[in-house]
C-alpha cells in the first residue's frame, strides 16, 4: 500500500533577495587564473530574525552570507581579491496540529536557516563560477549547531497580516 507523509512544517518558497560581487579593480585580480586554497576563503553566516505571521501560522526566515577571497592566508582588507554577498529568505507554514509552540520555535530558529543554507551556497558558488574568478568550494557548516549556539539571540518577531491586495493567502 503506497502513501505519503505530509510534514507539519512546509517549505513553500525561497528567494535570493540580495546578490552582490565586488572584485578588486586592478591588474593583479584581472590576470589571476590560479587556484585558491581553503586558507584563502572566508565564509561568514548571519541569521535573519524569523518573522511569524500568527493568523497564517507562517514564518519568513533567512540568512546573510558573505564570502571573501584573499591573495593569501592574510585576511586583511588590502589583501582581498573579491567579496560576494547573498541574502536569502524563505517562506514556511505550519500545517500540522501536532506541532507544539516549542517545536514551532525550534523549526523557525534552527530548521529554517538549515534548509535555506544550500540555496545560498549555490547562489554564491554560481556567482564565482560565472565571474571569471577561480571557482570556490564553500565549506560545509553545521547551520543547525550555529543556530542552537545563537540561542536566545534569534528571537521570533510577530508580523502583521498582509492585506489581500498585498499578498495572496498562504495555501
Amino acid at each position: 500500500m503506497g502513501g505519503s507523509v505530509e510534514s507539519g512544517f512546509q517549505f513553500l518558497a525561497y528567494k535570493v533577495d540580495t546578490l552582490q560581487l565586488d572584485v578588486a579593480k586592478d591588474f593583479r585580480s584581472l590576470s589571476f587564473t590560479g587556484t585558491l586554497g581553503p586558507e584563502q576563503v572566508e565564509l561568514s553566516v548571519a541569521f535573519r530574525l524569523p518573522l511569524r505571521l500568527t493568523a497564517e501560522r507562517a514564518y519568513v526566515g533567512g540568512l546573510e552570507l558573505v564570502v571573501s577571497v584573499f591573495w593569501s592566508a592574510d585576511h586583511s582588507e588590502s589583501n582581498r581579491i573579491a567579496q560576494a554577498k547573498a541574502g536569502i529568505a524563505g517562506l514556511f507554514k505550519v500545517v500540522g496540529p501536532d506541532i507544539t509552540p516549542e517545536m514551532e520555535k525550534s523549526l523557525a530558529t534552527i530548521q529554517i536557516p538549515a534548509i535555506l543554507m544550500p540555496y545560498g551556497r549555490t547562489a554564491l558558488t554560481s556567482v564565482f563560477a560565472t565571474s571569471g574568478l577561480p571557482g570556490i568550494i564553500l565549506p560545509l557548516i553545521n547551520v543547525q549547531e550555529l543556530a542552537r549556539n545563537a540561542g536566545d539571540q534569534i528571537q521570533i518577531r510577530e508580523m502583521q497580516p498582509p492585506t489581500e491586495e498585498a499578498a495572496p493567502a498562504l495555501r
